[in-house]
């Protein structure tokens, strides 16, 4: 679906864990779409869910994020069971070149396989 040349795009830079109320899970924020891309949760573990499920409360139609190919299956399995989308499916496969920039990474640069995913929200 394209979107008219009228679309209105807000880019946030947030905390995404500050953007849920912890008292009763509510979002101070909605849009029809959302974009992200979240750590992958090898270092923080449960990171990248954490991100799904702030995107899930925030989107009206749509998520789009990336994760890595190796966690496809608890993905669509978190996705569907426990967050309740609609549907959960991969739209892409591609490789992305993450290049040493924290202090934590071991090589200089590493060859990740990442699944670009569409998540549609229950209505």
């Amino acid at each position: 679906r394209l979107l008219p040349l009228a679309a209105q795009i807000d880019f946030v830079c947030a905390n995404v864990l500050d953007l849920v109320d912890k008292e009763d899970g509510t979002c101070r924020l909605t849009s029809e779409i959302v974009v992200t891309n979240p750590p992958f949760g090898t270092r923080a573990k449960g990171i990248d869910m954490d991100f799904l499920s702030v995107a899930s409360s925030i989107a009206t139609d749509a998520i789009y994020s990336l994760h890595k190919t190796s966690t496809r299956a608890h993905v669509q399995k978190h996705a569907e069971k426990t967050l309740g989308l609609a549907s959960a499916r991969v739209v892409a496969e591609l490789r992305y070149d993450l290049p040493k920039t924290y202090k934590f990474h071991k090589k200089q640069c590493l060859d990740i396989a990442v699944d670009f995913w569409r998540f549609e929200v229950a209505k």
